[in-house]
């Protein structure tokens, strides 16, 4: 009787050791400097396991600094004020995913700040985290800059498929780097997805107004 109850405790504990998700190129700190737009990290995330997942993620905002933390994961983004994930990533044994990248926006700000990202199986099958550490030192910018505008958002970028903005703005703009605008509009709310999904990838320029008639500009990255 004692050999089949330790048989079944081995069976158990290799069962425990077997599920796992794991995770390479996490960062141990991130560091940057109050003049960035934004600071990102392209985690890839493994299901070494021998179950079937379907993994969220869950952020926890550890330490702050006046900054924006917000994530990417599966095939959407989700803002400072969402922490966890609406989507689920299903990873099969032996599979991997490329779709989580972590964002920090250091909105003019300095210091030490640290956020958690949880994955987990929504069945309860495994779940494993990590942190990030981000160590933001004083820029040089003297003047107000695009990246310092408290009151405006702009995720991801680079960009696939959709792109977020907030804020209360006038217009939106986005040209080419030959100067050709590919796109316009008029903001009737403080937050608007626009569909690139069928922009070519490559470097564009968005310049937007906000309600006070500040332009300004920044440099736009889509990759499919």
């Amino acid at each position: 009787m004692k050999k089949t109850a330790l048989t079944f405790l081995a069976i158990a504990v290799f069962l425990g050791v077997q599920a796992q998700i794991t995770f390479t190129h996490v960062p141990d700190t991130v560091y940057g400097t109050s003049d960035d737009w934004v600071l990102e990290s392209h985690v890839v995330v493994y299901n070494n396991s021998n179950n079937a997942l379907k993994i969220i993620v869950e952020r926890t905002d550890v330490m702050t600094i006046g900054n924006d933390f917000y994530f990417c994961w599966g095939a959407n983004c989700y803002s400072s004020s969402q922490m966890i994930s609406t989507d689920t990533v299903a990873l099969n044994p032996g599979d991997s995913t490329e779709t989580f990248t972590a964002y920090m926006r250091p909105m003019g700000n300095t210091g030490i700040a640290k956020v958690n990202y949880k994955f987990k199986d929504i069945n309860g099958l495994d779940s494993a985290d990590f942190d990030i550490v981000y160590n933001i030192s004083p820029g040089t910018t003297t003047g107000v800059t695009f990246g310092r505008v408290k009151e405006l958002k702009v995720y991801p970028n680079p960009v696939s498929t959709s792109l977020n903005i907030e804020g209360e703005l006038q217009t939106i703009e986005i040209y080419d780097v030959l100067g050709k605008k590919i796109y316009s509009c008029n903001p009737k709310s403080i937050f608007q997805v626009l569909d690139l999904s069928e922009t070519p990838e490559g470097m564009y320029f968005m310049k937007v107004k906000n309600n006070n008639g500040k332009i300004f500009t920044e440099k736009l990255v889509i990759k499919h």
